[in-house]
């Protein structure tokens, strides 16, 4: 009876593992703005400190569970931010400028 459950118990505990590794995937794509490719762009997973950033050819490749979302931010632009989905595994993404409107200054 004991090696039933100890067997039962592996059993249960080795799906639960493999269960959990099949969440996992590698995401990777290429950031541009105006079609051209962007270096330097964060990209992170969110409430994690996973994280990487885009080469000189705006290419990237993370490892991230099906669920998390990631955010691409970079100074100037505005963040953008997907939730991963079990058919996500490209994510090719087109930045956009953050503009802010000022105050007038009377000099």
């Amino acid at each position: 009876m004991k090696n039933s459950v100890f067997t039962l118990f592996l059993l249960v505990l080795s799906i639960a593992s493999f269960a959990q590794d099949s969440k996992t995937k590698e995401i990777s794509g290429t950031i541009t703005y105006l079609n051209e490719p962007l270096k330097d762009v964060n990209i992170t997973i969110k409430n994690t400190s996973k994280g990487t950033k885009t080469n000189d050819q705006g290419e990237y490749s993370l490892q991230a569970n099906v669920g998390d979302q990631v955010q691409f931010n970079h100074v100037g632009f505005d963040t953008v931010t997907i939730l991963i989905e079990d058919v996500t595994s490209v994510l090719n993404i087109e930045m956009d400028n953050y503009v802010t409107k000022l105050d007038e200054v009377v000099v």
